[in-house]
């Protein structure tokens, strides 16, 4: 879920559930029941004013249709998401190389609970067709998460790490680190907020945050969330509000 520039693996450093990272507030997942209550099939179809990313729009500004299929098992989980989007690479001298409309993410891991805190444990490939013709191209990441719920009130942390983006010396890869809360209010009202740094090696410290409200009715959810990102390079601040509705299934 990135906006791409300079090569598939320098743009680590810029790109919602909706997998990973769309929204800030998850749609109810709406489960098909078997006959092993172990497995669970969800659907969800998005319909966004903006594709905004880790603090930064994907689509110039555009609206953006999304969706995504997720299949468990027993905490173990793999799914399929993706988006409409506005995605580029450049060469040394500034000149468009590639370029793709959509954005396809793969993704598996497992979750799990110890003493009343969550575990979320994947690894995700973020694929643009056009774009990323060879495996070693895709922009792939490994996360690991912890959640705690009090009650109404809940918080997170979630750290992504790209081992294959490294600096000349073969170290230092990217990495985002991202810590949220979320406060559900009567009559299926959330409160939800995030801050993340990304660093990438040899590079600055940049910075996104969002807050955003969202209400659920049925199936569906409706929200309205406003997304900052702060370039440490550049020294400036980008802002982005974003309306969307959601489905689940």
């Amino acid at each position: 879920m990135k906006k791409l520039t300079l090569s598939i693996a320098s743009i680590v450093a810029l790109s919602s559930l909706s997998f990973a990272g769309g929204e800030i507030v998850e749609p109810p997942v709406v489960t098909t029941p078997t006959q092993d209550s172990c497995f669970a099939m969800s659907a969800n179809m998005t319909l966004a004013s903006k594709y905004v990313w880790r603090g930064q729009d994907q689509n110039s500004g555009n609206p953006a249709v999304q969706g995504g299929v997720d299949v468990s098992y027993c905490g173990f989980y793999v799914g399929v998401w993706a988006s409409n989007g506005d995605f580029d690479t450049f060469d040394a001298l500034g000149l468009r190389t590639a370029s793709s409309s959509i954005e396809v993410d793969i993704y598996a891991g497992y979750k799990f609970e110890v003493a009343t805190v969550g575990f979320d444990i994947g690894y995700i490939a973020y694929l643009y067709p056009g774009v990323t013709s060879e495996w070693d191209d895709v922009a792939k990441e490994v996360y690991v998460g912890v959640r705690k719920e009090f009650g109404d009130f809940g918080v997170g942390a979630k750290l992504y790490y790209d081992f294959d983006n490294l600096n000349e010396d073969l170290e230092d890869g990217y990495y985002t680190a991202e810590f949220s809360a979320s406060y559900k209010l009567p009559y299926d009202i959330a409160l939800a907020g995030t801050f993340g740094m990304d660093n990438m090696a040899g590079h600055t410290d940049d910075y996104y945050y969002s807050i955003g409200a969202s209400k659920a009715i049925d199936k569906f959810t409706v929200g309205v969330v406003y997304h900052g990102y702060y370039s440490d390079a550049l020294d400036d601040t980008t802002d982005n509000i974003v309306g969307y509705i959601s489905a689940s299934f």
